[in-house]
């Protein structure tokens, strides 16, 4: 996972993040740093995610977590940083 300057949540080493609570999608902001990906823009529309500046104390908030790239397309994570997550597979993508 890196951070930038300010300690926000940008990206993987290679994929974008979305962070699920109650249902809604959120991912970190554009302007945060991250290289904002094809699969990004698709899930982005797709879930109506927001765009927010996330910290890394906030992770323990979601319920689930997925990692994006145009590569391997849209996977759960079970664990980030100190964070566990649900590891159920996305029902629309």
């Amino acid at each position: 996972m890196f951070l930038n300057s300010r300690g926000e949540v940008c990206e993987a080493t290679n994929a974008n993040l979305f962070f699920v609570r109650d249902g809604r999608w959120y991912t970190p902001a554009v302007e945060c740093g991250l290289l904002p990906g094809t699969v990004r823009q698709r899930v982005c529309e797709m879930h109506r995610a927001v765009e927010a500046h996330i910290r890394p104390d906030d992770l323990g908030d979601f319920d689930a977590c997925y990692a994006t790239n145009s590569l391997m397309g849209v996977r759960p994570v079970a664990v980030l940083g100190e964070a566990r997550f649900s590891i159920e597979e996305p029902n629309r993508l």
